[in-house]
């Protein structure tokens, strides 16, 4: 590996690891600041948004970054120019329907948010620059941009949530409005620092929109057809089992989610240079497959002293999704590098496997959490993530036959 990317993956790790320590200090203040009803109702809200803010991305996000991936860095100004205001737009479009769902959002889920969605509906759209930032720093082969993002908006949320925790004056409204007001200050602070040019709109506007037909619908489809039926699990514990069983489903993800971090970390900053290889390194599979093995084992051994020690006795039952949760960030991990087939434009291998892991998900969500609750979810989980992983290593071995018969 070259000496850039050493460096974005070294960044990456330990900027994610900072992150979650951040996101295990925010755990603490709400855990103890907020009810248990008010903390499954708070991750209820974050659920809801992971899931639902998936559908706003239109394939154009995605697009904007394979689009810089390819691009000098004088056109890839201009590249963020246009993303920037194809994601405002996409934001605002998501704060309508926010604003809509308020009115029936409590009735289906079983929960006490629709004041919260009525009133934080205008600030909404900052979630889509989450995504928009990342994929930006991933296109350019510094993923360490999106890492930076997250960083100093979680940073300044902590600060701010550990104010009003000290006051003793925590409320799932006001957690929710530092939560978009920190976003919103990093936007601020990212668009000054990365300087997008508003130039050539109209060129930039056709070169996105014939991304986005080519590559970016598919791509699209595959995404959101995996990505929310993976989320759903959340809704559905929280319709049919309750919000707080929710927030301890949630809190055993956070404690597993370090698994797959390393890989995320290689293959992220990998992507510039994997559009440009004509097969995966042999070297990255087993330098992967490393760093999730060593992440299962650690969160394995620790996971107990952490939930005992952070959050408390309450919180025991999150002990008991640990294991099976981790094996399904194994698999996360696993099929990291076959992000090598995005990076080759291969948005329809994304939509299908997508649509047969989708197809796991939403039969065994369905199914199993209204007869075995939380344990139905994480059975589901891990038999999607397994799924996930053989259907890329199909297409990979698939795409290697390809490129052979066209060299003889």
């Amino acid at each position: 590996m070259n000496k850039r990317i050493t460096k974005e993956t070294f960044i990456y790790i330990l900027g994610t690891l900072a992150i979650l320590a951040i996101g295990f200090v925010l755990k603490y203040l709400q855990t103890n600041g907020l009810s248990t009803e008010d903390f499954g109702n708070y991750t209820f809200i974050s659920s809801f948004i992971g899931f639902t803010v998936l559908f706003f991305q239109m394939g154009f996000i995605p697009s904007l970054k394979l689009i810089i991936s390819n691009e000098s860095p004088e056109s890839q100004k201009k590249t963020l120019g246009i993303g920037f205001i194809i994601t405002m737009v996409l934001g605002i479009v998501f704060s309508q329907f926010i604003l809509l769902s308020s009115f029936f959002v409590d009735d289906i889920f079983n929960t006490n948010v629709s004041e919260i969605f009525l009133l934080c509906s205008p600030l909404f759209f900052s979630f889509l620059f989450v995504h928009f930032f990342n994929a930006v720093g991933i296109g350019k082969g510094k993923p360490s941009i999106g890492i930076y993002f997250e960083l100093i908006s979680r940073g300044v949320f902590a600060l701010t949530l550990y104010y009003f925790f000290i006051l003793g004056e925590m409320s799932v409204l006001k957690v929710i409005i530092l939560s978009i007001l920190s976003n919103i200050f990093s936007i601020l602070l990212f668009f000054l620092i990365l300087k997008p040019s508003f130039q050539d709109l109209k060129t930039s506007w056709e070169r996105v929109k014939d991304m986005q037909r080519k590559f970016g619908k598919d791509y699209y489809l595959g995404s959101i057809t995996n990505q929310s039926t993976f989320k759903i699990d959340d809704l559905l514990i929280s319709a049919f089992v309750s919000p707080v069983q929710l927030g301890f489903y949630a809190l055993a993800r956070l404690l597993c989610s370090p698994i797959g971090l390393a890989s995320s970390a290689l293959n992220n900053a990998l992507f510039r240079d994997y559009s440009k290889y004509k097969r995966i390194p042999g070297k990255i599979f087993i330098i992967n497959a490393g760093f999730g093995l060593l992440g299962l084992i650690i969160i394995n051994l620790i996971s107990d002293f952490i939930v005992s020690e952070i959050f408390g006795s309450e919180y025991a039952e999150v002990n008991n999704y640990i294991f099976l949760f981790s094996l399904a960030f194994l698999f996360m991990a696993l099929y990291q590098p076959f992000n090598f087939l995005t990076a080759k434009g291969k948005g329809k291998v994304v939509r299908n496997t997508a649509l047969v892991e989708s197809g796991v998900n939403l039969s065994g969500n369905f199914i199993l959490i209204p007869i075995i609750g939380l344990y139905g979810a994480l059975i589901t989980t891990l038999c999607a993530r397994m799924v996930h992983f053989g259907m890329k290593w199909y297409y990979y071995r698939l795409y290697l036959k390809e490129i052979s018969q066209s060299n003889v």
